[in-house]
């Protein structure tokens, strides 16, 4: 839709399964069947015309994460980390975790870092070759390994959340800098220095160079969808919960 007016600019009849990724003047989603396995697939941005399709590996159990964009390269998870080529869908190479990929990929400084339902993080050259993979700490809720989040990456240092756990490693060497309980077990958003965690009533602010609580606001939802929505930061710090809260840096509610 135009974003002046609202005004319908093209439809697609494809069926859409999760949240869709725009990069480059490109929108990538991934189309889901009873016919067929998960397909990738490209549209033009200003036409909806399609580029490509891609066909992705399918065990029958397995969900595809959002792909993540950059450098020219798709990366993909399900059952197997993937990189296609954001031209034309050629796939570049794959890597076999032994677990589903939890969460899309995140991109930064030329690394690629996934998380994996084993409860660990692992990091990539643009290439595929694996820099460090390391294990996170159980939040202590429930029993056995948690999937970990799509991570957050600023400043070196690279966030997830796990178990109701909030965890911040060398975004070089895996390495963990700190980790601190958290009530929000949704991915985490870093802003200026300071992470963001949301969860079905609460968001709350922690400090990215210690770890230290530095407020949590909460709403008076009872109920959610069961999907983890992160909070969007950009001086205000908006958060979906029992309708859509705008919060300022000085909120301390508790």
């Amino acid at each position: 839709m135009a974003t002046d007016s609202g005004d319908e600019r093209w439809r697609v009849g494809h069926d859409f399964a999760d949240r869709i990724t725009v990069a480059d003047g490109t929108v990538y989603a991934i189309e889901t069947t009873y016919a067929g396995p998960p397909t990738l697939v490209a549209l033009a941005l200003e036409t909806g015309r399609e580029r490509w399709t891609a066909p992705l590996a399918d065990d029958g159990g397995f969900w595809p994460t959002p792909p993540a964009v950059g450098g020219g390269t798709v990366y993909q998870g399900g059952t197997e980390l993937v990189a296609l080529s954001a031209a034309d869908g050629e796939r570049q190479w794959t890597r076999d975790l032994e677990a589903d990929i939890a969460g899309s990929p995140t991109i930064v400084d030329g690394a690629v870092y996934a998380p994996v339902g084993d409860g660990t993080v692992a990091a990539f050259d643009r290439d595929g070759t694996l820099r460090w993979r390391e294990p996170i700490e159980h939040g202590g809720q429930g029993s056995g390994s948690d999937p970990v989040s799509s991570p957050a990456v600023a400043g070196g240092s690279l966030y997830v959340t796990n178990g109701w756990q909030l965890t911040a490693l060398d975004a070089e060497t895996g390495s963990e800098r700190w980790t601190t309980p958290t009530e929000e077990p949704d991915p985490p958003v870093v802003a200026d220095g300071t992470v963001y965690v949301s969860g079905l009533d609460t968001v709350s602010a922690y400090d990215g160079a210690d770890g230290s609580h530095l407020w949590r606001h909460r709403s008076s939802a009872t109920s959610g969808t069961g999907i983890g929505i992160a909070p969007v930061v950009g001086g205000t710090v908006f958060f979906a919960s029992a309708g859509l809260h705008a919060l300022r840096e000085t909120d301390t509610t508790t």
